[in-house]
């Protein structure tokens, strides 16, 4: 049973942080008139099923994850992170940290090398 715990305990981090990430959203985009942050993205294929996949921003995520993860009780804390993280951040550190990530990644390498 202990096991069922803890993953009951990481979906329930994740959930609020993706949670608090879309509060925090809501609430800068009142505040400043901004367009918010897509946090659903459909995809229609052509057999007629739709998938649908939660976008959350990987900087705000991140330290709401982090926040759940090491302060007590998880949960609000990573519903808190996540509120300040996307009410604060927004999406200002999105593109820089998404193209940093690809530069560290090995692009185009060949396998078939010995």
């Amino acid at each position: 049973m202990s096991i069922i715990r803890f993953f009951a305990g990481l979906f329930g981090i994740f959930a609020a942080a993706v949670l608090g990430n879309w509060v925090g959203d809501q609430l800068r985009a009142r505040a400043t008139g901004e367009k918010g942050h897509q946090f659903q993205v459909s995809h229609p294929s052509p057999d007629g099923d739709t998938t649908i996949a939660v976008k959350p921003n990987l900087t705000n995520f991140g330290p709401a994850l982090l926040a759940g993860v090491l302060l007590r009780p998880h949960v609000a804390w990573s519903f808190l992170g996540g509120v300040l993280a996307s009410g604060l951040l927004g999406e200002r550190y999105e593109n820089t940290t998404i193209e940093w990530l690809k530069s560290k990644m090995p692009a185009n390498r060949d396998f078939t090398e010995e």
